[in-house]
């Protein structure tokens, strides 16, 4: 394996792990937990929501295919995310998150052209696939992180730094 490709397939890799700690985590969690910021339903939803489209995008990539990118602000499409799977189980959700990024590891190795252009959205600054890649990995990252200490320091902690919130809202 040449040096590119060991270098794609630990992204690749690093992804993977992120994606499954994800998973686990969130596979258990109440939808309603709220971390300050975001509710995990709203989170598990929208990391499914954008999972999804970047199986698009790099199917859309391999075949050589016009990109069908969607339009919007990044919190209306969130939002978006959030209404589509209001009524999804946070397991289910878990598992779609799962199978999605089967597909898009699955795409990622059978793309040859790693210096492609990958946007994720109309508007989106230009990012070749390796940098798309490190990109979703540390947003997957920072909002697993987000959650996971939130929930490891407890509700008192999140209404007392979080006291004017509504816990009901992604």
């Amino acid at each position: 394996m040449n040096q590119a490709a060991t270098e794609r397939e630990q992204l690749i890799s690093h992804l993977n792990g992120t994606v499954s700690e994800a998973v686990l985590f969130f596979s258990s969690m109440d939808g309603d937990f709220f971390d300050g910021h975001q509710t995990a339903r709203a989170v598990l939803s929208h990391l499914v929501f954008w999972h999804r489209e970047y199986c698009s995008i790099t199917q859309d990539l391999l075949k050589g295919n016009n990109l069908k990118l969607l339009k919007g602000s990044q919190a209306l499409l969130n939002e978006r995310a959030f209404c589509e799977y209001r009524s999804t189980s946070m397991s289910d959700l878990a598992a779609c998150l799962t199978n999605f990024q089967k597909v898009f590891t699955t795409n990622l190795r059978c793309l040859d052209n790693w210096d492609a252009n990958f946007p994720f959205k109309m508007g989106c600054r230009k990012t070749d696939v390796g940098g798309r890649v490190r990109t979703i990995e540390r947003h997957i990252r920072h909002h697993l992180t987000r959650q996971q200490r939130a929930h490891q320091r407890g509700i008192d902690w999140i209404n007392a730094y979080y006291p004017q919130e509504d816990t009901k809202h992604p």
